[in-house]
């Protein structure tokens, strides 16, 4: 989204000023900060319900600067989106990044798209896109903008797939035009179920899902897979050589770029809940789950509070 010529100059100077004004209402300490950028983003593209919201990305020269600019516990941010929100048309939402962080993440995306074509993956060209659960179709809103995107679903199970995010996810499907099938290849038993609950959903269900995802993309003829649940960057298939990625793993997204709703597991919840008492696979789930949190704040994909936080709850649970 553009800015009319002298409108982010103005706009700019009076965030700057307004940071101030605030943090001397608050008490807090007179710091310099620096603002490198600002952006407003929205989700027209994207043709969600969503669409309500526009974004204002603070971008700021260090992690310092933007500690100073959020304040103790969002409330500059807070007040300053108070400030600001009647000047737009749509619910504001400001996020402030790291100027620094968000070059080495233009960078990681350079490096991604050069492995990409080295397995022969070119922009334009046709992917399959797994659509499931937890970032996944924030992936796909991502991934559509460079690739011809299919998309696919496991309609397993109500405990896989419940009605809520199907809803969810054909509701952005169709409002976006994307080819998509809801694939039923079993339907989970409750042994299935059962087993799931007492380990990790993931590798129970999902892993034994892969020969399903690759028949499809065989009848589609389309030669990647994107499925953000397997444990490796990627690998092909030697049968068909079809390749999987983890595109999570191969790029990282901040969780910031992330505009469309996270799809939580209720399979995944369940387990945590039903082992509680049972102390050895309480355990390992909660390592594993801890790992994956550990893994996505280190790739950027989650800032380390709201990772300590995740990891507090798991602990706790």
């Amino acid at each position: 989204m553009r800015f009319k010529e002298n409108e982010k100059e103005k706009l700019l100077e009076e965030i700057i000023k307004k940071i101030k004004k605030i943090r001397k209402s608050l008490n807090l300490k007179d710091t310099n900060f620096e603002i490198v950028d600002i952006e407003l983003m929205d989700n027209n593209d994207t043709n969600i319900k969503e669409n309500e919201n526009i974004f204002l990305i603070i971008y700021a020269l260090t992690r310092s600067d933007k500690s100073t600019i959020i304040g103790p516990g969002g409330w500059v941010v807070g007040k300053l989106r108070e400030d600001l929100k009647n000047q737009f048309d749509k619910n504001l939402i400001i996020r402030v990044e790291n100027y620094i962080d968000n070059i080495i993440l233009k960078e990681k995306k350079e490096k991604a798209f050069l492995f990409l074509n080295k397995i022969g993956l070119k922009k334009g060209q046709k992917i399959m896109v797994l659509v499931q659960c937890s970032y996944d179709l924030s992936i796909l809103d991502f991934l559509k903008k460079y690739f011809d995107v299919y998309a696919i679903s496991l309609d397993i199970g109500s405990v896989v797939l419940p009605p809520k995010n199907k809803n969810i996810i054909e509701d952005y499907l169709i409002n976006n035009k994307i080819p998509y099938n809801f694939i039923k290849p079993v339907e989970l038993d409750k042994k299935n179920i059962l087993k799931a609950l007492n380990s990790y959903p993931c590798d129970i269900i999902c892993g034994n899902m892969g020969k399903y995802l690759i028949k499809e993309c065989v009848n589609k003829n389309i030669k990647y897979i994107v499925n953000n649940h397997i444990s490796e960057d990627y690998r092909r298939d030697d049968n068909t050589k079809i390749y999987i990625l983890n595109f999570l793993k191969i790029y990282p997204l901040k969780r910031g770029s992330l505009r469309s709703p996270y799809l939580n597991c209720p399979l995944m919840i369940q387990t945590c809940k039903k082992n509680k008492n049972n102390n050895k696979n309480n355990v390992k789930i909660k390592i594993k789950l801890i790992k994956e949190i550990v893994s996505n704040v280190y790739d950027g994909l989650i800032e380390p509070t709201e990772g300590s936080e995740k990891i507090m709850k798991i602990i706790n649970s």
